[in-house]
């Protein structure tokens, strides 16, 4: 079986990007080449954004990832909610959602540097 490009840069993908994204789902049976079109798929398909759902999954989420809930709340007053709205499900969801773009952002660097190298 021969190996392609894309599926070598998914397999380094799985290497060092430690979030939740599926990059296969997105990625699989698309054309790309390099980051700027994975990000563009994956954004496009709403991947970086994640729902924590029930109020106990939101809290552990708040807890363990902003204590303080300051930058969750900064999150949300950026995006303009209306803070009646807002609940624990609500921030840990922002809050996840940022972490999993800065987790590719952490990475991306990387990766383009190895399709480069392919």
């Amino acid at each position: 079986m021969k190996t392609t490009k894309q599926e070598k840069v998914l397999d380094f993908i799985e290497t060092i990007y430690s979030g939740d994204v599926d990059f296969r789902y997105y990625l699989e049976g698309n054309e790309w080449d390099n980051t700027d079109d994975i990000n563009e798929l994956i954004s496009d398909n709403s991947g970086f954004y994640f729902e924590v759902i029930y109020y106990g999954s939101a809290i552990d989420y708040l807890r363990e990832n902003d204590v303080s809930l300051s930058e969750s709340i900064g999150l949300a007053n950026e995006m303009g909610f209306d803070f009646s709205n807002v609940n624990s499900e609500v921030l840990a969801s922002l809050l996840k959602s940022e972490n999993e773009r800065y987790e590719w952002d952490e990475v991306a660097n990387e990766i383009q540097e190895f399709i480069d190298n392919l």
